[in-house]
């Protein structure tokens, strides 16, 4: 039942994401009165295939992507315009398809008329350019547009029905180390701060938020340039529990202790966060936390037999043993049971381990807006993941290979995270093919050649130096990056393939 519910649950995320993006296409070239040759499901050789009026629709072997061909205009001109769901330009591929039969009866590649741009596999880039950069610019864009309006939308109805929202922090400080950095400036474990630079705190982004904005006289070059903050905190008194005075404290910065793209403190600073416990809310797929066992809303209790209260200081045990076999003692509804588990580098940063789990933050509500202004929280919603996934992106290949190896994901790891979400029910689904829309808009929209990003800024180009660049350099580049994203894709199936392996197969 797990693996039909599988399928289903795949097929149905995968080909329902690509279709309303080559819909998108679609619509966009029959709304400027360009021809549609070809509508194509899937990458690859043809399966089946169906012409109705100009249009044949065909399904292809390969299930994870698509394509739009345009087809001859009454002017003589070809149009012809792909997009970029996976790492193949199957578009360009049709057209050399089309060049191959030719060339196999002998007679002279053609899209159907002579006098066509038949003999140039870049279609999409020679045939639009009869087109006004404006309407070039709809026919790239429409498909990541119904990935956005796709996502918007499936979040909206989610925010109807009601979806678990994570709340900011309590203002209340985590741990706090013996003669650390924190410790010396006199603050203390569970310590509420109320102001930060003068200004009241309400919850832990508001600490961010003037942490940032206090640092803003700092440059990047100042790298001995230190600035003391302000921090009012509330202490509870030790000898009447009931009673809290206010303190008054300084925290000592350095441009380089925080970062402030990301809002994430760096080194020592870590243990400036609030008071999250050791307690588990989820488990990552295929982690060494999920195969050890652990599960949701377990409580890790000791490391190697030290004791662990916080998740910062969980964080620095995993780290300390990346590679190791290390002893974890789990709180399990009442009782204690014992783990072995070996953390790995994490994704991320490659300075520190993981194992595979994130905290259970304590204010959490189910987030619930009536209709029309549902749909405005999904815009915020889905506005948020497109801004933060390409910081992620950037920080990943800016990382190097290894981080590329480590967090990116290909057919086999979306298809596993997708029978992940299934299972756990249709929220979650639902959720992660909104996050999947927003990706594809995301990659889609990036100024790579062969991406629908790319073609914007070539036809932007064009329009600029009102001339086309040459035939030869853009065919070349084309080619160059269809292989690049070919081996970039073989890779990332490979480390997919590995991942389930040692998962599985590896004790």
């Amino acid at each position: 039942m797990i693996v039909l519910l599988g399928i289903v649950a795949i097929g149905f995320l995968l080909g329902f994401s690509i279709f309303i993006h080559e819909f998108g296409h679609f619509l966009a070239a029959k709304f400027f009165k360009v021809p549609v040759e070809r509508f194509a499901m899937g990458l690859g050789p043809k399966i089946w295939g169906k012409r109705i009026g100009e249009t044949e629709y065909a399904i292809c072997w390969i299930p994870f992507g698509g394509y739009v061909a345009m087809g001859t205009g009454d002017d003589g001109e070809v149009y012809s315009e792909t997009s970029m769901t996976s790492s193949s330009d199957e578009g360009h591929l049709h057209q050399l398809e089309k060049e191959s039969e030719a060339k196999a009866n002998n007679k002279k590649p053609s899209t159907g008329m002579e006098g066509a741009t038949g003999d140039n596999p870049l279609q999409d880039i020679e045939a639009l350019r009869a087109l006004p950069l404006y309407a070039k610019i709809v026919i790239f864009s429409a498909g990541v547009f119904m990935n956005y309006l796709t996502a918007i939308v499936i979040y909206g109805f989610l925010f109807l029905h009601g979806m678990e929202t994570i709340l900011p922090d309590d203002p209340y400080l985590g741990l706090v180390k013996p003669n650390s950095l924190l410790a010396q400036q006199g603050f203390q474990t569970e310590d509420k701060i109320i102001e930060v630079n003068g200004v009241k705190i309400k919850d832990w982004d508001e600490i961010y938020t003037q942490v940032n904005k206090a640092m803003a006289p700092f440059k990047e070059q100042d790298e001995k340039a230190e600035l003391k903050i302000p921090i009012l905190v509330s202490r509870v008194l030790d000898d009447d529990p009931s009673t809290t005075k206010a303190v008054a404290l300084e925290l000592p910065v350095t441009p380089d202790s925080f970062d402030r793209e990301t809002m994430i403190w760096k080194d020592e600073y870590r243990y400036f966060a609030s008071a999250l416990s050791s307690q588990i809310r989820h488990v990552v797929f295929l982690s060494p936390a999920r195969k050890a066992g652990l599960k949701e809303y377990d409580r890790i209790v000791s490391i190697n037999g030290a004791p662990v209260s916080y998740f910062v200081e969980l964080q620095d045990h995993i780290s300390a043993n990346i590679g190791k076999p290390t002893v974890m003692k789990v709180e399990r509804d009442g009782e204690i049971l014992d783990f072995t588990i070996t953390p790995r580098i994490n994704a991320n940063d490659d300075q520190f381990g993981e194992i595979g789990i994130t905290p259970k933050y304590p204010n959490v509500e189910i987030e619930q807006h009536s209709f029309p202004y549902c749909f405005v929280k999904g815009f915020q919603a889905v506005n948020r993941i497109a801004v933060i996934y390409p910081i992620m992106l950037g920080r990943i290949f800016k990382q190097g290979f290894g981080s590329v190896r480590r967090n990116m994901g290909g057919p086999l790891m979306i298809g596993g995270l997708t029978i992940e979400r299934a299972t756990k029910g249709w929220v979650d689904y639902f959720e992660f093919m909104a996050i999947i829309n927003v990706i594809l808009m995301v990659m889609n929209l990036l100024p790579i050649p062969v991406l629908d990003g790319g073609h914007i800024v070539i036809a932007t180009i064009e329009s600029t130096i009102r001339r086309p660049l040459p035939p030869g350099f853009v065919e070349h580049m084309f080619r160059a990056f269809i292989v690049l994203f070919i081996v970039l894709m073989v890779l990332i199936t490979f480390e997919d393939a590995r991942k389930f392996i040692v998962y599985f197969f590896v004790n």
